[in-house]
């Protein structure tokens, strides 16, 4: 009885063992503008908005965060003003991913 239930869970973790990495590769976040081109990033910027209540926490390509609200849009970028007064020209092209702060979405 014993060896019965020590082949069953061997056999379980090399089961789970072969489905796990597939699946965790799978919950993986992907960037939300990582093959799209910047006119769908301005686009989203543009929907937005700008101002005090238009807070905004941007991931760039090099992975460096910026967080605070849009301040203005251009043609080819926009600014981003942090809390502490800080502005931060960003270019359409250089976003990898942006993500609407304050609105509790994920």
């Amino acid at each position: 009885m014993l060896r019965n239930y020590i082949v069953v869970v061997l056999i379980g973790l090399v089961c789970s063992s072969a489905i796990l990495p597939a699946s965790y590769a799978n919950s993986i976040k992907s960037p939300r503008f990582a093959n799209d081109s910047a006119s769908k990033v301005k686009k989203t910027v543009s929907k937005i908005g700008t101002g005090k209540n238009a807070k905004v926490t941007v991931q760039m390509l090099d992975d460096k965060k910026i967080k605070g609200y849009i301040s203005s849009m251009e043609n080819d970028l926009f600014t981003v003003t942090s809390d502490s007064g800080l502005d931060t020209k960003i270019r359409y092209d250089q976003v990898k991913f942006l993500n609407r702060r304050g609105l509790g979405i994920g």
